[in-house]
């Protein structure tokens, strides 16, 4: 990403300014409260949403209006947008926004809105659907706030994490593997959906081989009048050859009549050119008869036009002769300027080095002020500081709290639901009962047809049986005892009672099943599927917010911790404000007495009166070539003049050969125009004589037609043609009956064969169920493999981007210092760690420049490796450094590859004195202004 330009409009302490902004390395310099940070802000607001202050804050004291805008180069498309934020104050004093997005090369607004905007910025900077939060890639990396640079890596290691380990997306391991339990559970239920779609398309399937035998059938009717089809198509392919030939003779004659009215024509044609091509050689030979008159007077013409080109040429040399006369004269006036102007300058000189003892003690008395104030200023500078950091932070712990409130009541909320978690096996163990259930109950339903009858017939059957039996046990009971019969009549009766007791068996099977085939009883089973359906939706949502109490009870002690710590924050930076406010006072009367100098202060005029005084040298050195330049133009000047004395009357004698030329002209030309005329008078004599031996041509070709058309009328019989037509049309009657036979069976074919792919389409639905169910046995084998996976591969992937990271940081650590006897490590608890000659040191044990030049490296690294950002402001790097330390970061900081644009915001003059891009920022009246060297 580059950025080209920012404009702001009544934005803090800018009244309006436009600014441009250059690729590479830019130091934007200017002093405390100049307003360097309101740049980097107005880029964060517009390209990453992010401000650090309330919205009111960033508009100009007392005005309603505010707006910025920043152009940037995507590096998606290569394409520049620019990003606009307008702010509004209403009456009651509420400030609102209306971000939008334009297509700076060719107008027109690409998104509006702030959702449309976010969106649109996240894909163009190359984020696209990532999680990453673009505030916290601005406030945490990319555009880091003064006094931010080390303080991330001196805080806890819970405290890190919060900040990175959203950069680094860890948390989206455990959010993936939560997401996927729903899934999971979904394709439990469409396997069971689609094995019952699968029994009923089976059932369906019974009818397609009697369809099949069917279509056979048809189709071998279908090739028996196919084959009458072909008889009949050979005799009308005779009848139609028969009558082709007659009809061939007579186009032939048509064709010949055709080609004699063609013919006859093309002979008029060809007569017409001969006539025309006697009358141009005509012309042509009249043409060389004037040539050979106007000879002469060409002749002279061209004599003319020779000497007029010598002449043009002692033209051309008096014209030039007369510009450099011209300006050799000017310049002898110039250089005779020049010498007075120096003659004065070495006067001025003179008196200025009279001057210079008392501007030299003014100047000194300046240096000693400054110096005082300067050391004010360091330690007042604080001030600003500590204000801001007191707002931020009190921001942070008012946000951070409200966090904490909302995971105690997530906390709670997923203690209440326990108990309906615990319910999610039992619950789904019951839907499965509840399927199968109503699986019995359908197939109840399916036989109750059948059964019906039954019933009623064995209970007729066993009511007789019962009869019989007893009309037995009568016989039984009257008849003599030990009679030959009563065997007989007991092994009856044993008969009689299994029947009985297997017909009244059967007609309790039976009325079971009716009963279960019941409607109502049915609708019940649903009523209570669906409740438990519902009630396991509720379970299974309870299960996952108790899935993440563990997490939030981490971010609850995380907030805890954080805001503890950073209420220690908030007092030092209050007791920093006290100290910084006594140094602002003291700044401020130092600063009294320097303006009592006056403008321009002493030091600048004794630099400008040691400027002058260098002078001396080249002002005598241009007054003695000023002489020497004077008398060599007014020499030059003599000689030119006698050297245009012989050409005086060349102009003159140029425009008398000219007006002879054109009196001669048009003769000339007429003489050109004749002599063309008359050298084509060979190419029309031929041209004449091809015309009339095509016209000879033609007018044999016509009687040879005439001739052959005789004999083909002579061969021709329209009778034979007429008798043809007829036996065609009878042989097309027979071909018409035979197609309509045919139709008619291929309809009926259609009609078979849709149902048969009809009963197809349902073979290939059950295929393709059957390969559904396969697939979504598969996929939730895979589903839980990937679950797994997310659950064990993100602590892993973490710690593989910590090492990318930290090993690129290790290489910008090494380029900035300039020597590779260093390793810098960045380990999975954001720690950073120096080692170097085999002695390991703590983030804290190292001295300022390292820690800045560490910190530098890592955040470095995350942009370019990590976040793919070629853009990063570094606010006041050079804080809390001595003189030295500045000169040595700065040169490091040069040293920096792999970076599109590097903004470093500076109070001192470091870096303006050592890069060619610098933006110094001053404040005037209250107003701040830009000045780009």
């Amino acid at each position: 990403m580059q950025i080209t330009s920012v404009y702001l409009n009544n934005i803090k302490s800018y009244e309006e300014q436009h600014l441009d902004l250059s690729p590479g390395l830019t130091a934007i310099s200017g002093e405390n409260g100049a307003g360097k940070s309101t740049i980097v802000e107005a880029v964060g607001y517009a390209l990453f949403g992010f401000t650090g202050v309330p919205l009111a804050a960033l508009m100009r004291e007392g005005q309603t209006s505010a707006e910025i805008r920043v152009c940037f180069i995507s590096p998606l498309d290569g394409r520049e947008y620019e990003s606009v934020r307008s702010l509004r104050k209403s009456r009651a004093g509420a400030v609102s926004a209306a971000p939008k997005l334009m297509d700076a090369e060719h107008g027109g607004p690409m998104a509006e809105g702030r959702e449309e905007v976010d969106r649109f910025l996240r894909r163009s900077l190359g984020f696209g659907e990532s999680a990453v939060d673009l505030k916290s890639i601005f406030a945490d990396v990319s555009g880091v706030p003064q006094g931010r640079l080390t303080a991330d890596f001196i805080d806890t290691p819970q405290s890190r994490k919060s900040k990175f380990d959203p950069l680094l997306g860890t948390q989206d391991f455990r959010t993936a593997f939560n997401a996927l339990r729903q899934p999971l559970n979904l394709l439990d239920n469409r396997r069971s959906e689609l094995e019952q779609t699968l029994a009923a398309l089976q059932e369906r399937l019974k009818d397609l081989p009697q369809v099949t035998r069917t279509i056979a059938d048809k189709q071998s009717a279908a090739a028996e009048v196919a084959a009458l089809l072909v008889q009949a198509a050979n005799e009308l392919e005779k009848a139609t050859a028969a009558i082709a030939g007659l009809n061939a003779r007579k186009e032939s004659i048509d064709r010949l009549k055709a080609e004699i009215s063609a013919t006859t024509q093309t002979l008029k044609l060809h007569e017409e050119s001969f006539h025309a091509a006697a009358a141009r050689v005509s012309e042509a030979e009249d043409a060389a008869e004037r040539a050979n008159a106007s000879s002469a007077q060409s002749a002279e013409y061209r004599s003319t036009e020779k000497r007029f080109n010598v002449e043009q040429a002692r033209l051309a040399e008096f014209q030039r002769l007369s510009t450099e006369i011209s300006v050799l004269e000017a310049n002898l006036g110039l250089h005779q300027k020049r010498r007075n102007q120096a003659q004065a300058d070495l006067d001025e000189l003179s008196r200025l080095h009279a001057r210079l003892p008392d501007l030299q003690k003014a100047a000194k008395s300046q240096s000693e002020l400054e110096n005082r104030l300067d050391e004010a200023r360091r330690r007042a500078a604080v001030l600003a500081n500590a204000r801001e950091q007191v707002e931020r932070i009190e921001s942070e712990i008012a946000g951070q709290i409200a966090s904490r409130e909302e995971y105690e009541r997530r906390i709670a909320d997923a203690h209440n639901h326990k108990p309906l978690a615990a319910q999610v096996d039992d619950l789904q163990r019951r839907i499965v009962d509840l399927s199968a259930s109503m699986a019995t109950a359908d197939a109840a339903h399916s036989d109750l047809q059948l059964f019906s009858p039954n019933v009623d017939g064995l209970s007729a059957r066993v009511a007789g049986e019962r009869l019989e039996l007893a009309g037995v046990e009568r016989r039984i009971e009257s008849g003599p005892k030990g009679s030959d019969r009563q065997p007989d009549l007991n092994h009856l009766r044993q008969a009689l009672k299994l029947a009985i007791e297997r017909g009244s068996r059967l007609v309790e099977l039976y009325s079971v099943r009716l009963e279960a085939a019941d409607p109502i009883k049915r609708t019940g089973l649903e009523g209570v599927l669906q409740q438990t359906r519902e009630r396991l939706r509720l379970a299974r949502a309870a299960e996952e917010k108790a899935a993440g109490i563990a997490v939030w009870e981490d971010h609850v002690t995380t907030l805890s911790q954080r805001i503890e710590a950073q209420n220690a924050l908030v007092a030092e930076a209050r007791t920093a404000e006290a100290q910084a406010l006594k140094a602002q006072s003291e700044a401020i009367a130092l600063a009294e007495q320097i303006d009592e100098f006056g403008a321009p202060d002493p030091r600048t005029r004794l630099q400008l009166a040691r400027s002058e005084l260098a002078r001396r040298k080249s002002i005598e050195d241009e007054l003695a070539e000023a002489r020497d330049a004077t008398a060599s133009s007014a020499s030059k000047l003599a000689s030119l003049r006698e050297e245009i004395g012989p050409l005086a009357n060349t102009p003159e004698l140029v425009d008398n050969l000219r007006r002879s030329l054109a009196s001669l002209r048009p003769a000339h030309e007429r003489h050109l125009k004749d002599s063309a005329l008359a050298g084509s008078l060979p190419a029309l004599l031929e041209e004449r004589e091809s015309a009339r031996a095509k016209t000879n041509q033609a007018g044999q070709a016509v009687e040879r037609s005439r001739r052959l058309l005789e004999k083909q009328a002579r061969q021709f019989d329209p009778a034979s043609l007429a008798k043809a037509r007829e036996h065609e049309s009878a042989i097309q009657t027979e071909v018409g009956a035979l197609h309509s036979r045919r139709e008619q069976l291929d309809a009926e074919l259609k009609q078979l064969e849709e149902e048969r792919l009809e009963l197809l389409e349902v073979q290939r639905e059950s295929e393709a169920n059957l390969a559904k169910a396969k697939r979504t046995e598969t996929l939730q084998r895979v589903t839980r493999l990937i679950r797994n996976s997310l659950r064990d591969a993100g602590p892993e992937v973490t710690k593989a981007m910590v090492l990318g990271v930290s090993e690129s940081a290790n290489e910008i650590f090494c380029e900035i210092m300039g020597s590779y006897d260093h390793s810098l490590q960045w380990d999975e608890e954001y720690g950073i760690w120096l080692e170097s000659g085999g002695y390991r040191r703590s983030f804290r044990q190292l001295s300022g420049g390292e820690q800045i030049t560490a910190a530098l490296s890592v955040r470095l690294a995350l942009l370019r490796d990590l976040l793919r950002i070629d853009t990063a402001f570094l606010d006041e790097p050079t804080q809390n450094l001595d003189a030295t330390r500045r000169e040595n970061l700065a040169e490091q900081i040069q040293r920096i590859t792999g970076f599109s644009q590097l903004f470093v915001i500076s109070h001192d003059d470091t870096f303006e004195r050592l890069l060619q891009s610098v933006i110094h920022v001053e404040k005037i009246n209250g107003v701040s202004r830009v000045r780009v060297q």
